[in-house]
């Protein structure tokens, strides 16, 4: 059996573990691609949201307004992780991805293992077209993990030797700055030696993550507790002065309703100061309709107030949200034969910000 979790830190880098997506949101695109070492915030991750069909292909372009008054499609193309491409499965498993980090220059990761972050290749191309770079990975065939990495530039080819090794119950893999523990094929610590950053595991008798500590520098930086189907039940976030003394410890309890969706989170920190607004404990509320996040209360002090509201329209949709930062609101001009949106306005406050713009292909559809 192959071990479960694997983060390759020089493809994402690590940010400690992600909070379980709420189900309103989940659909099974991103269901047959989870991980829950991945940070929520990942462009990869979001881009998934609201696809339906079986697509065979994703292509999502973001173009910015040529002057601040006014947004045409003809404007100025953003270049970065807002303008991707994904090819999937039938499975709907990702197969591919690429994006360009900064213009004229691309890159297209093969996966042999998207939830793993397993590649088969990267490939980095420059202006033009041309292929600057290509790494290529081998996998160790009696635990599945990479073993080495081939990497071919100006037609001369060197090769990066993967480490594993057996020590009694434990298996270590060394891979890059990378050293991975693994116990019973389940991974439970992860260190970048070159930052000092390091990650500790524990699993629940079903295989699902239990609990993630992670330090910097032996510093004890996030601690979570996941139940049973990996949602995270408690969170606490320790902050430390100059010397490494402790500060304080901020808690964070969150509570599920019967389809396993947010509904309450409890904050508290040891300082008793938890909000510009009051001191005291904090406790957010989530409110749902027709299946989507609806309102998100908060209150302070038994002081109940309105953090942020979400509108949609007849499609399910998101076309506006309010709160304390101002108004985001999404105009859906165009959608396709399955009924995803393939063009859609972007504003903030009333002025424009963007034209997002999707090409979907699927299987057995030309």
């Amino acid at each position: 059996m192959y071990p479960r979790y694997l983060l390759i830190c020089f493809i994402f880098p690590a940010l400690g573990l992600m909070a379980q997506p709420k189900s309103a949101l989940i659909n099974e695109y991103q269901l047959a691609n989870y991980n829950p070492l991945k940070p929520t915030t990942a462009y990869y991750y979001e881009h998934l949201q609201e696809l339906s069909g079986a697509v065979q292909q994703l292509e999502l372009s973001e173009y910015l307004p040529q002057q601040q008054d006014s947004i045409v499609l003809n404007g100025l193309q953003k270049e970065g992780p807002n303008n991707v491409q994904y090819n999937f499965r039938k499975d709907k498993t990702i197969s591919s991805y690429q994006w360009s980090p900064r213009p004229n220059n691309q890159h297209v990761h093969y996966f042999k293992n998207f939830r793993l972050n397993y590649l088969d290749s990267l490939k980095m191309f420059g202006a033009g077209g041309r292929l600057i770079s290509l790494q290529r990975f081998q996998y160790d065939p009696i635990t599945g993990l990479p073993s080495a990495r081939l990497t071919t530039m100006l037609n001369e080819t060197r090769e990066k030797k993967y480490p594993i090794n057996q020590e009694g119950s434990l298996l270590f893999h060394e891979m890059d700055d990378q050293l991975f523990v693994y116990q019973n094929n389940q991974l439970i610590r992860q260190e970048n030696t070159q930052r000092q950053h390091k990650w500790e595991y524990e699993y629940h008798p079903n295989g699902k993550l239990k609990k993630m500590v992670y330090h910097e520098q032996s510093l004890k930086m996030r601690e979570e507790i996941r139940d049973e189907s990996e949602k995270i039940i408690l969170s606490e976030q320790y902050s430390y002065s100059i010397d490494g003394s402790l500060l304080e410890i901020s808690r964070d309890s969150n509570s599920y309703d019967a389809e396993g969706r947010l509904f309450q989170v409890y904050r508290w920190n040891a300082s008793g100061q938890n909000d510009q607004e009051g001191t005291g404990p904090t406790i957010l509320e989530y409110e749902y309709k027709k299946g989507r996040l609806a309102m998100v209360y908060k209150s302070i002090n038994g002081k109940k107030t309105i953090q942020t509201q979400y509108f949609y329209n007849d499609k399910g949709e998101l076309i506006k949200q309010i709160g304390k930062q101002g108004e985001s609101t999404w105009v859906y001009t165009d959608h396709d034969s399955m009924g995803n949106w393939t063009r859609r306005i972007v504003f903030n406050n009333g002025e424009p910000q963007g034209i997002h713009v999707r090409k979907i292909t699927y299987y057995g559809k030309k």
